[in-house]
């Protein structure tokens, strides 16, 4: 019991790490999309960080065999690949053009709210009256820091793809719970082979729509560390925390990424902070923690008393 408490925390703080990392992109992604059209851009990412993962995968025989991957696995692969690695990220990035960071990941954090109904549905996992407070005290958090509203004029184009990458990011974490849940092939493996498939996907839907693309080396040097950091290293180790935490509790960590990127934001562009919005983050901070706790087990500690 010990060991799986043990497990559990070194997941929370890896989630908080990988959380921090992609908060980063929030900083750098903006800059990418300028010259580098966001469909393109996600099948580039990708495509390098998921060749990257099956060459670790092959090279240091960590992963799972492919003979040992079941028809199944292959089949959640694929569709992890379509709503992670591909449709998850351009909606986001295609978002990023009509709507500003701080708004669009006001929307993203929403989706904490749609995975906790998805878990329940679909993987059956039942929040317990601590984590479904600690989902009421996030929204609070979010609404507090957005608060007033109305503020600024609607951009539908922007919504709707920020719509659309609430639908992806929520799948995806379902489909990654899923996998982890499974525990039939490690996060290094069906990580990669997923990355490989969505960014495969977003580059022939890219040169569909977009057609051919010519960038700077600032560019390039950008889009490689952001896959190989950004995806490659950060993917994994998130997709690993599904072993171990549900899916709900991973959403409302990745929630986190509000406080990271008001630090980032306050760092490099020297951005201040209202007192409502100073409310919203501990709110949220708040949330994480609530979340994370367990029912206490009150006939257990009865038992001990008599």
């Amino acid at each position: 019991m010990e060991k799986n408490d043990g497990m559990r925390t070194k997941a929370i703080l890896v989630g908080l790490v990988v959380t921090f990392i992609w908060a980063t992109s929030w900083i750098l992604t903006p800059m990418i999309i300028q010259e580098f059209d966001p469909i393109h851009y996600a099948g580039v990412r990708f495509l390098i960080a998921g060749l990257v993962l099956v060459g670790v995968h092959l090279i240091s025989k960590k992963g799972t065999p492919l003979s040992e991957i079941r028809r199944e696995d292959w089949r959640l692969i694929f569709l992890l690949g379509v709503a992670q690695s591909s449709f998850m990220q351009f909606t986001q990035y295609i978002a990023l053009l009509s709507l500003d960071a701080t708004t669009l990941n006001l929307v993203s954090n929403l989706s904490a709210i749609l995975i906790i109904v998805l878990s329940v549905v679909i993987l059956k996992e039942k929040p317990t009256w601590l984590q479904l407070a600690g989902a009421g005290v996030f929204v609070m958090g979010v609404l507090a820091y957005y608060y007033p509203f109305g503020k600024t004029s609607v951009n539908w184009w922007g919504y709707v793809f920020g719509f659309l990458f609430i639908l992806s990011s929520s799948f995806a974490s379902i489909l990654a719970r899923a996998m982890g849940r499974r525990g039939t092939v490690k996060p290094i493996t069906y990580t990669g082979f997923s990355m490989v498939i969505g960014g495969m996907v977003s580059l022939v839907l890219g040169m569909l729509v977009e057609g051919p693309q010519t960038l700077s080396l600032r560019i390039w040097g950008l889009v490689i560390y952001m896959a190989v950091v950004n995806a490659a290293l950060a993917f994994v180790l998130w997709n690993w925390t599904f072993s171990r935490l549900r899916s709900f509790e991973t959403a409302l960590i990745s929630s986190t990424m509000l406080v990271e990127i008001a630090f980032l934001q306050w760092v490099f562009f020297g951005k201040t902070f209202s007192g409502y919005q100073m409310l919203g983050m501990g709110l949220v901070m708040v949330a994480v923690i609530l979340v994370q706790l367990k029912q206490l087990n009150f006939r257990k500690e009865k038992k001990v008393v008599e």
